[in-house]
């Protein structure tokens, strides 16, 4: 409006000109009590249902399954993790451990089979450290999954390399950072991240 004065000489003897009135509103930017007056708070971006969930096609889930889930417990700077992959289609998960004892462990296990129950997978068969046995087992017959125990001493392959590639991906993603200590909430976070990839 300002301009409009200037340019119809509605303002006598007036040293301000129309370019020197674009040149304040570069400097200043608008007027701060049109802004506060006239604008209105921007609206949250909508949240899509299914903006983070992308369905597998019915052929290809009745092809992967039923499956064969491997299990361990990875720990990192002691804290402790289950970590899962399957046999066919190689998800890895990481699931945060308040312990090692049973409660955490089914609540943990849970979290992983729903996920590939979400997708219409099912896993059949679970194949683990004999240090599992003492839990798993019982669950046997009322899960309707298979267990199966590496002997004492020994360990399932899969799981074993699957926990190395997590190890060696956190690894990797904690020398990245700029920082000489990394939280253990930090790191727990960096672990499920760098294993959903």
């Amino acid at each position: 409006h300002l301009k409009a004065f200037i340019r119809g000489g509605y303002i006598r003897n007036c040293p301000v000109t129309p370019r020197d009135v674009d040149r304040a509103l570069q400097i200043y930017g608008p007027d701060v009590a049109t802004l506060k007056g006239k604008s209105v708070r921007p609206h949250p971006p909508r949240v899509r249902a299914d903006a983070d969930t992308t369905q597998i096609p019915r052929a290809l889930r009745t092809k992967i399954s039923p499956l064969t889930l491997y299990l361990d417990v990875l720990f990192l700077n002691g804290m402790p993790m289950l970590t899962s992959i399957d046999h066919r289609i190689k998800y890895r998960k990481t699931t945060p451990l308040a312990s090692c004892a049973a409660d955490p462990m089914y609540e943990a296990l849970d979290v992983v089979l729903r996920t590939y129950n979400r997708q219409g997978i099912t896993v059949t068969r679970i194949e683990s450290d004999n240090e599992f046995q003492h839990f798993l087992k019982p669950l046997e017959d009322e899960w309707n999954i298979l267990m199966n125990f590496a002997p004492p001493g020994e360990h399932v392959p899969a799981a074993e390399r699957n926990n190395q590639t997590i190890a060696d991906r956190v690894r990797t993603a904690v020398h990245y950072l700029p920082f000489k200590h990394v939280p253990r909430k930090l790191l727990r976070r960096i672990a499920m991240r760098e294993t959903d990839k």
